[in-house]
């Protein structure tokens, strides 16, 4: 309130927002914190998102099994020597994991392409299961169609990832995430974790790590999970906390152990659930707790030093619910419209294409051999859908929207084609015989794509419609009656209709149109001239309470204002379409 009182006595808009709050008007709020925002130039700039400002994010469980192995084994495959899983717990371990999870698909991450081979090879061996691979080795379509393979319901169990599948691919349709081993950064730890953890995920992420007791993984499992709890939380200062603590970890993780060796499992453990402190006795073991005690204090404090140094007004700018609100509405109700689709089924019936519905609203589309390709499209075939759920969980699947190339694409050939360009009509109804030319001229501007030009003067149609006279009829068109295709070629090879009377007619019909266009070029040119000339002052009004404005901003904003005027000014008006229409008695 005492904030709100001190604005209240500033000049300008903010004063006057401050005040309507100050007396309760709770709409005042947003109008106070956007002239707050612009005036120290936060939200001009950048927006920012963080985990505690939104929600939709799963919840992720860690479950850790400790395993009895050869030590000196899995450190040398830590340093990238051998790989051998016929007599490793971990291999029994998964496999036992695999017939209790009953069909749930998992996701298994390792760091090479050599072990996720490895391990698919020996899963192999010993149990019988739908599997996938997706590795560095395969070509960008195999990926894909593993990918896609996995993404099936009944399609792989078990998709098994060098470190390449922790980046830029989605799973969020499966729950479990098996981390083989463990990289040694905590940032890539969370790519791993992030394929699964996602907006759109619909369960509790369980993530399972088996590690040989002892081992360089045993060292990363306690390090990650008990000082950074990187498995069940999303990391802040992840790089800081790594540049710190790097070296002693990895010096822990290659000379951990008492001895070299220990007696195999027989059967997998049990998961450890939380945070279990390690009982060891040995001088590795009390070094280990003492780092995992030192890097968890030091993670506190970095999670304190960002949450007090979070700038308060660009994230209450990059929450506003209230405005955002109509846009999501606006968003669902165009993915629910089907206009879209009965477009795109057209325009690929029309160029011939192969079409082939797999899941509503989604479609395997392929080009005809030898047709006009559709940008977009390419010439092996694309899965295409406009169902937003689809697409997101399926990686393989294109999300059709209307900036999509293969529509834009689709407009182009049809706006640029011949096709309906020039027509003939005829209609049989009560009056004198007669004939109409109507054409539509398009009002454009040929102008650089960063101009935007759309914004003030979109392709606009202008319909005109003269008898032979060159005036424009008072019949309206809806009186003639329904019209049907005539012989145009017939009509255009008579002398005295194609080479007289249709020139002067169209010369006669653009005029009017330039005519008609004026209006609509100065409406434009006031728009803009009203619209961005505002900018360049609100940007000057800034910079003199605000020294992060800076003069090449203003600058800038007022060549744009330039710019686009000229762009304006210099707009045509092109001849798109011409029909003839005959009329004569029954």
């Amino acid at each position: 309130a005492k904030e709100i009182t001190r604005l209240a006595a500033m000049p300008g808009r903010i004063a006057l927002h401050a005040e309507a709050l100050r007396q309760g008007d709770a709409s005042a709020r947003d109008l106070l914190l956007a002239e707050l925002l612009d005036q120290h130039g936060t939200g001009r700039v950048m927006f920012r998102h963080t985990r505690a400002a939104l929600s939709g994010f799963p919840k992720r469980k860690a479950f850790l099994y400790p395993l009895a192995g050869d030590i000196s084994r899995v450190r040398d495959e830590f340093q990238g020597g051998a790989i051998d899983f016929n007599h490793d717990p971990r291999l029994e371990w998964l496999v036992g994991f695999l017939k209790k999870a009953k069909g749930a698909k998992a996701l298994l991450i390792c760091r090479t392409r050599e072990k996720a081979e490895a391990v698919e090879a020996a899963l192999r061996a010993r149990i019988n299961i739908p599997t996938a691979v997706f590795h560095e080795g395969l070509t960008l379509l195999q990926r894909d169609r593993n990918a896609a393979y996995f993404a099936e319901e009944d399609g792989a169990q078990l998709l098994l990832c060098s470190e390449i599948g922790s980046e830029g691919r989605n799973f969020q349709f499966a729950h479990h995430l098996v981390l083989f081993d463990l990289p040694d950064h905590p940032e890539l730890l969370e790519q791993r974790i992030g394929r699964l953890d996602r907006i759109g995920q619909t369960a509790e992420i369980r993530i399972h790590v088996p590690f040989i007791e002892g081992g360089p993984d045993a060292v990363l499992a306690r390090w990650f999970h008990e000082g950074l709890n990187a498995f069940e939380e999303s990391l802040h200062g992840a790089a800081e906390l790594y540049e710190r603590f790097r070296e002693p970890v990895r010096a822990l993780a290659l000379g951990s152990g008492e001895s070299e060796t220990a007696t195999q499992a027989t059967k997998p453990a049990k998961p450890t659930k939380g945070r279990k402190k390690a009982a060891d006795s040995n001088p590795a073991g009390a070094a280990l707790d003492a780092l995992i005690a030192e890097t968890a204090a030091a993670h506190q404090e970095v999670k304190a030093r960002l949450a007090e140094g979070h700038d308060r007004l660009l994230e209450l700018g990059s929450r506003r619910i209230a405005a955002a609100a109509p846009m999501v509405e606006a968003i669902r109700a165009a993915d629910q419209d089907e206009t879209l689709d009965a477009f795109m089924l057209e325009v690929f019936d029309w160029v011939g294409a192969h079409v082939e519905e797999i899941a509503p609203r989604t479609w395997i589309v392929i080009p005809a051999a030898g047709a006009e390709p559709i940008p977009g499209i390419p010439p092996e075939g694309v899965t295409l859908t406009a169902d937003r759920r689809r697409a997101l969980s399926r990686e393989e699947t294109i999300f059709l929207t209307w900036d999509h190339p293969a529509v834009q694409g689709a407009f182009e050939m049809l706006l640029g084609s011949t096709r309906g360009n020039a027509a003939l009509a005829m209609t049989e109804t009560p009056g004198p015989e007669s004939v109409w030319l109507e054409t539509v001229h398009l009002v454009e501007v040929v102008a650089p794509a960063h101009l935007h030009m759309d914004r003030f003067l979109p392709p606009t149609p202008v319909r005109v419609r003269l008898d032979v006279e060159g005036n424009e009829p008072a019949e309206p068109l809806e009186s003639l009656g329904t019209l049907r295709n005539g012989p145009l070629n017939k009509v255009l090879g008579k002398t005295e209709l194609g080479f007289k009377l249709l020139p002067r007619l169209i010369e006669q019909a653009t005029q009017r149109a330039e005519a008609k266009a004026y209006p609509l070029i100065a409406a434009a040119i006031m728009d803009a001239q009203r619209r961005l000339g505002e900018e360049a002052d609100r940007l000057r009004d800034l910079q003199a309470v605000n020294p992060n404005v800076r003069q090449s901003e203003i600058d800038a904003a007022q060549k744009f204002v330039f710019d686009v005027r000229d762009q304006l000014a210099d707009a045509r008006v092109r001849l798109d379409a011409v029909r003839l229409i005959f009329r004569s008695p029954a």
